[in-house]
Protein backbone atom coordinates (compact mmCIF):
# COMPACT_ATOMS: atom_id res chain seq x y z
CA UNK A 1 0.00 0.00 0.00
CA UNK A 2 1.59 3.28 -0.85
CA UNK A 3 1.00 6.15 1.41
CA UNK A 4 2.10 9.26 1.97
CA UNK A 5 5.04 7.92 4.08
CA UNK A 6 5.54 5.04 2.11
CA UNK A 7 9.34 3.64 1.49
CA UNK A 8 10.57 4.06 -1.97
CA UNK A 9 12.24 1.41 -3.51
CA UNK A 10 16.10 1.04 -4.61
CA UNK A 11 15.28 1.29 -7.74
CA UNK A 12 13.06 5.00 -7.21
CA UNK A 13 16.23 6.14 -5.05
CA UNK A 14 18.56 5.31 -7.76
CA UNK A 15 16.09 7.40 -10.33
CA UNK A 16 15.68 10.12 -8.05
CA UNK A 17 19.26 10.57 -7.49
CA UNK A 18 20.45 10.53 -11.36
CA UNK A 19 17.05 12.85 -11.52
CA UNK A 20 18.60 15.10 -9.44
CA UNK A 21 22.10 15.24 -10.51
CA UNK A 22 20.43 16.09 -13.81
CA UNK A 23 18.25 19.23 -12.32
CA UNK A 24 21.94 20.22 -10.71
CA UNK A 25 22.99 21.80 -14.19
CA UNK A 26 24.88 24.79 -12.77
CA UNK A 27 25.21 26.70 -16.28
CA UNK A 28 24.18 26.95 -19.22
CA UNK A 29 25.78 27.77 -22.74
CA UNK A 30 24.03 28.72 -25.65
CA UNK A 31 25.91 28.74 -28.77
CA UNK A 32 24.99 29.91 -32.80
CA UNK A 33 25.62 27.27 -35.22
CA UNK A 34 28.72 28.61 -36.33
CA UNK A 35 30.78 28.61 -33.69
CA UNK A 36 31.86 25.07 -33.58
CA UNK A 37 35.08 24.92 -31.71
CA UNK A 38 36.67 22.29 -29.09
CA UNK A 39 37.51 23.06 -25.03
CA UNK A 40 40.69 22.70 -26.13
CA UNK A 41 41.03 25.99 -28.44
CA UNK A 42 38.88 28.03 -25.97
CA UNK A 43 40.76 27.35 -23.23
CA UNK A 44 44.03 28.39 -25.21
CA UNK A 45 42.28 31.31 -25.94
CA UNK A 46 41.50 32.09 -22.56
CA UNK A 47 44.91 31.29 -21.43
CA UNK A 48 46.57 34.06 -23.79
CA UNK A 49 43.78 36.61 -22.57
CA UNK A 50 43.92 35.43 -18.79
CA UNK A 51 47.92 35.57 -18.23
CA UNK A 52 49.44 35.89 -21.96
CA UNK A 53 50.04 32.40 -21.75
CA UNK A 54 52.55 32.71 -18.70
CA UNK A 55 52.00 30.66 -15.46
CA UNK A 56 51.48 33.68 -12.89
CA UNK A 57 49.67 34.80 -9.98
CA UNK A 58 47.11 37.35 -10.75
CA UNK A 59 47.82 40.69 -12.73
CA UNK A 60 45.23 42.54 -10.34
CA UNK A 61 46.62 44.51 -7.67
CA UNK A 62 45.02 46.61 -4.76
CA UNK A 63 46.36 50.28 -4.56
CA UNK A 64 48.56 49.17 -1.17
CA UNK A 65 49.97 46.85 -3.99
CA UNK A 66 48.50 43.23 -2.73
CA UNK A 67 46.90 41.20 -4.89
CA UNK A 68 43.25 41.28 -5.58
CA UNK A 69 42.79 37.93 -6.40
CA UNK A 70 43.76 34.20 -5.67
CA UNK A 71 44.02 33.37 -9.52
CA UNK A 72 46.94 32.25 -10.72
CA UNK A 73 48.38 29.82 -13.22
CA UNK A 74 47.80 29.85 -17.45
CA UNK A 75 43.74 29.75 -17.02
CA UNK A 76 43.79 32.44 -13.57
CA UNK A 77 41.76 29.96 -11.59
CA UNK A 78 40.78 31.19 -8.56
CA UNK A 79 41.78 28.50 -5.05
CA UNK A 80 38.57 28.09 -4.56
CA UNK A 81 37.60 26.54 -7.70
CA UNK A 82 40.89 24.81 -7.98
CA UNK A 83 40.27 22.91 -5.07
CA UNK A 84 36.33 22.62 -5.94
CA UNK A 85 37.19 20.92 -9.47
CA UNK A 86 39.98 18.50 -8.53
CA UNK A 87 43.11 20.47 -8.98
CA UNK A 88 44.30 19.76 -5.10
CA UNK A 89 45.04 16.25 -6.45
CA UNK A 90 48.10 18.29 -8.49
CA UNK A 91 49.09 21.06 -6.52
CA UNK A 92 47.60 23.49 -3.71
CA UNK A 93 47.01 26.01 -6.00
CA UNK A 94 47.01 25.97 -9.85
CA UNK A 95 50.60 28.41 -10.66
CA UNK A 96 52.04 25.09 -8.24
CA UNK A 97 50.81 22.78 -11.19
CA UNK A 98 52.03 21.92 -14.59
CA UNK A 99 50.42 23.48 -17.64
CA UNK A 100 48.68 20.26 -18.76
CA UNK A 101 47.17 19.75 -14.81
CA UNK A 102 45.99 23.29 -15.09
CA UNK A 103 44.30 22.60 -18.46
CA UNK A 104 42.54 19.02 -16.71
CA UNK A 105 41.40 21.06 -14.72
CA UNK A 106 40.08 24.18 -16.50
CA UNK A 107 38.30 21.37 -19.13
CA UNK A 108 36.67 20.26 -15.66
CA UNK A 109 35.65 23.53 -14.83
CA UNK A 110 34.19 23.97 -18.35
CA UNK A 111 32.10 21.24 -18.09
CA UNK A 112 30.63 22.19 -14.91
CA UNK A 113 30.37 25.95 -15.00
CA UNK A 114 30.47 26.77 -18.92
CA UNK A 115 32.65 29.70 -20.28
CA UNK A 116 30.87 32.16 -17.30
CA UNK A 117 33.59 30.84 -15.29
CA UNK A 118 35.73 33.47 -17.47
CA UNK A 119 33.33 35.89 -18.30
CA UNK A 120 34.97 38.84 -17.24
CA UNK A 121 37.62 37.93 -19.80
CA UNK A 122 35.34 37.10 -22.78
CA UNK A 123 35.63 40.55 -24.51
CA UNK A 124 39.20 39.44 -25.37
CA UNK A 125 39.01 35.50 -26.23
CA UNK A 126 35.46 35.84 -27.91
CA UNK A 127 36.84 38.30 -30.11
CA UNK A 128 40.24 35.75 -31.09
CA UNK A 129 37.56 32.94 -31.54
CA UNK A 130 34.23 34.39 -33.08
CA UNK A 131 32.28 33.38 -30.39
CA UNK A 132 29.23 34.95 -29.60
CA UNK A 133 27.43 33.67 -26.76
CA UNK A 134 24.77 34.28 -24.31
CA UNK A 135 25.98 32.76 -21.00
CA UNK A 136 22.70 32.43 -18.72
CA UNK A 137 23.58 30.98 -15.29
CA UNK A 138 21.06 28.97 -13.12
CA UNK A 139 19.56 30.37 -10.17
CA UNK A 140 19.29 28.14 -8.22
CA UNK A 141 20.90 24.76 -7.00
CA UNK A 142 19.16 21.36 -5.61
CA UNK A 143 20.76 19.74 -2.84
CA UNK A 144 22.29 16.72 -3.59
CA UNK A 145 23.65 14.37 -0.44
CA UNK A 146 26.99 14.99 0.73
CA UNK A 147 26.68 19.20 -0.04
CA UNK A 148 27.12 21.91 2.51
CA UNK A 149 26.33 25.31 2.29
CA UNK A 150 29.93 25.79 1.81
CA UNK A 151 31.21 23.57 -0.84
CA UNK A 152 27.76 24.92 -2.87
CA UNK A 153 29.16 28.31 -1.95
CA UNK A 154 32.73 27.42 -3.53
CA UNK A 155 31.08 26.18 -6.72
CA UNK A 156 29.16 29.24 -7.59
CA UNK A 157 31.68 31.49 -6.08
CA UNK A 158 29.70 32.73 -3.09
CA UNK A 159 29.72 32.57 0.71
CA UNK A 160 27.97 30.39 2.27
CA UNK A 161 26.29 33.49 4.64
CA UNK A 162 25.02 34.65 1.29
CA UNK A 163 23.89 31.61 0.40
CA UNK A 164 21.87 31.49 3.88
CA UNK A 165 20.93 34.72 3.74
CA UNK A 166 19.35 34.12 0.19
CA UNK A 167 17.54 30.88 1.51
CA UNK A 168 16.32 31.27 5.27
CA UNK A 169 12.87 30.12 4.24
CA UNK A 170 14.26 26.95 3.58
CA UNK A 171 17.13 26.65 5.30
CA UNK A 172 16.57 27.73 8.83
CA UNK A 173 20.00 25.91 10.44
CA UNK A 174 23.41 26.86 8.13
CA UNK A 175 24.64 23.51 8.86
CA UNK A 176 21.92 21.35 8.34
CA UNK A 177 20.47 21.25 4.07
CA UNK A 178 18.47 18.56 2.95
CA UNK A 179 19.03 16.59 -0.48
CA UNK A 180 16.18 17.62 -3.09
CA UNK A 181 15.90 21.14 -1.55
CA UNK A 182 16.15 24.08 -4.29
CA UNK A 183 18.37 26.98 -3.27
CA UNK A 184 18.35 30.18 -4.76
CA UNK A 185 21.72 31.43 -5.89
CA UNK A 186 20.79 35.00 -6.57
Amino acid sequence: MAGKHSVHSKKTNTFRKAAIALLSATTILVLTPSMAFSGEEILESIAQCESGNRNVPTGITKSDGSRASSATGYLQIIKGTWIAYGGGEFAPRAMDATREEQFIVGRRILKGQGLGAWSESQHCWGKKNSVKTSITVTESHVVKEGDTLSKIATKYGTTWQNLYELNQDIVKNPNVIFPSATLKLR
